[in-house]
């Protein structure tokens, strides 16, 4: 059945979006708490003390059974109906279930303002506080989990957020997501960036190379295959990528790179373009990028570019790349004065990442990894980080379900991020820089050559939370669980003999400013980050100063 079902807690949206999503598909809108006040003729309060909770239930039960049983609807349903297992089977039975989510801050201004649209629920209106609602909230969290789709509502308005669930919508039930996945297939697909040209998917998981003959054929791949790859990474998995291309009846060419940041250079991106003009690449062929970041930057900038365009595949073999890098379509190359000062945004056709690979990488390079999914879970997933803090031994052994499924929770993350701002126009995406701006200005300032870019963002990590501390925004605690996960991932927390002023001028030029003033990324919470553009400048300095003590 092609039906919506919004759901997510009280607050977060549902009732002031779904007329939105209705009009903008034409849909039918139905609300089941207008339903049962209807049917009832009193207000939900006096449901619940006059006739009990239960009742109200089994009504909301019903209705829900009512309406997800024909088509074509919007259903806006209470904050606790997926908590019941029976009602989350009828709802992923007859339709497509979004998730509107919302921080418990987001959620207290929403339900106390002047103009607050839904009616505070009897589980809060005796003890209506942020603690009040974290705490429930926290406790239906792993339900609204199971959700199809999850959108941010925090930052959009009621517009934009319908505007989101109706191109989700129309990606995964009218393109039919299912046409990616074989029953056969080890590969799961993680997530799904979607764009304003198209979608692109996210397979990942354990030993999952000898899947790419059929992710080729379900995306229909056309044209020679031209494998760009480093020294390093192309010694592990050239041969054996290039065997499975090969076995889909195309003809592959390869080239290798020199590895490290510092040779993410125009001098190496012309060496590149001569070989694609010597092998007579054509519009119709594709790049596949086969390393980490470094690699899909080099080899997306060289797909975006030579001859107008060609197709674009992402292999990535770190784990920085797979969660972070891979995952929408930003491509770039460095300049002596900045990082990623010259590139585009081009989305992959596919990203196929198998996290297997994470067995070859040097210690340090996986644990530089660790740092942009312990990002993600800073910013937007509390049970993401939670996982980082209670399982992280796991984690460094690498214990192939819990990181296969860390790793997938992160590409997931990206990608629902990605597919509500793919070029950084409305903000949302701007959050996924949490650490970035003093992170590349120390990378800038070491010409590349100190640090990986996940230590950088580490250190930049632990500059941005001190920033928000002393602007009062983040909490001391949430500072001391972001140091202490942090060590036990053996990042780095502070730096040494790197000249500031150097690190200060490579801010300068950071991409995320407007005019004069740096958009900083803040937390305000465990799971929740805000864009900040009045940061002094005084504030910054004593920071840097206090990092490099």
């Amino acid at each position: 059945m092609n039906n919506i079902f919004l759901v997510g807690f009280s607050g977060t949206g549902k009732s002031e979006i779904g007329p939105i999503v209705s009009n903008i598909l034409s849909y039918k809108f139905i609300d089941l708490d207008t339903e049962i006040v209807k049917y009832f003729n009193k207000s939900i309060d006096k449901i619940f003390s006059e006739d009990s909770e239960e009742v109200f239930r089994m009504k909301e039960s019903e209705l829900l059974e009512y309406y997800g049983s024909l088509s074509q609807f919007v259903i806006a349903t209470g904050g606790g109906v997926i908590t019941n297992n029976d009602n989350y089977e009828l709802m992923k039975s007859n339709g497509f279930i979004v998730c509107l989510e919302a921080t418990p801050q987001t959620i207290f201004n929403r339900l106390t303002s002047e103009n607050a649209k839904d009616e505070i629920r009897p589980v809060l209106k005796d003890n209506l506080s942020i603690d009040s609602i974290m705490n429930i909230k926290n406790k239906r969290q792993q339900y609204y989990a199971k959700s199809d789709w999850t959108i941010h509502t925090d930052n959009l308005t009621p517009y934009q957020s319908a505007e989101e669930v109706s191109k989700i919508y129309n990606t995964f039930v009218n393109l039919d997501a299912s046409k990616f996945i074989q029953k056969d297939m080890k590969a799961d697909l993680a997530g799904m960036v979607t764009y304003s040209n198209g979608v692109c998917p996210i397979y990942s998981g354990w030993d999952i190379y000898a899947d790419i003959p059929k992710i080729f054929s379900q995306l229909n791949i056309q044209g020679n295959l031209f494998l760009i790859s480093d020294r390093n990474v192309y010694s592990l998995y050239g041969e054996e990528v290039e065997k499975f291309i090969a076995s889909t009846g195309k003809k592959v060419f390869s080239h290798e790179l020199e590895p490290g940041e510092h040779n993410k250079t125009f001098d190496s991106i012309s060496n590149v373009y001569s070989w694609l003009a010597e092998s007579k690449a054509q519009r119709r062929d594709t790049i596949v990028a086969l390393g980490g970041g470094v690699v899909g930057d080099m080899a997306g900038f060289v797909a975006a570019t030579y001859n107008r365009g060609l197709g674009f595949i992402q292999i990535p073999t770190s784990l920085a790349a797979m969660v972070d890098a891979s995952v929408g379509g930003k491509t770039a190359v460095d300049l002596p004065e900045g990082k990623n000062l010259v590139g585009a945004f081009y989305q992959p056709k596919v990203v196929i990442a198998d996290v297997s690979t994470l067995k070859s990488l040097p210690h340090r390079e996986t644990m530089e990894g660790w740092a942009e999914a312990i990002k993600h879970g800073l910013i937007l997933d509390k049970q993401l980080f939670e996982v980082f803090e209670n399982r992280y031994q796991e984690l460094l052994d690498l214990e192939p379900n819990l990181t296969t499924d860390v790793v997938k929770r992160s590409i997931q993350i990206k990608a629902e991020v990605v597919s509500q701002d793919e070029k950084e126009t409305r903000g949302i995406r701007t959050l996924l820089n949490y650490g970035h701006t003093i992170g590349h200005g120390l990378e800038a300032a070491t010409g590349y050559h100190q640090l990986l870019h996940g230590e950088a963002v580490s250190i930049g990590m632990m500059g941005a939370a001190m920033i928000g501390n002393r602007m009062g925004i983040t909490d001391s605690s949430i500072l001391e669980r972001q140091i202490s996960i942090l060590k036990k991932f053996d990042l780095p927390i502070s730096f040494n003999n790197i000249n500031i002023e150097s690190i200060k001028s490579a801010m300068s030029l950071d991409k995320k400013a407007v005019g004069s003033s740096i958009n900083w990324v803040l937390l305000s919470e465990i799971g929740h980050a805000e864009v900040n553009s009045n940061v002094d400048n005084s504030v910054v300095d004593n920071v840097l100063e206090e990092l490099s003590s």
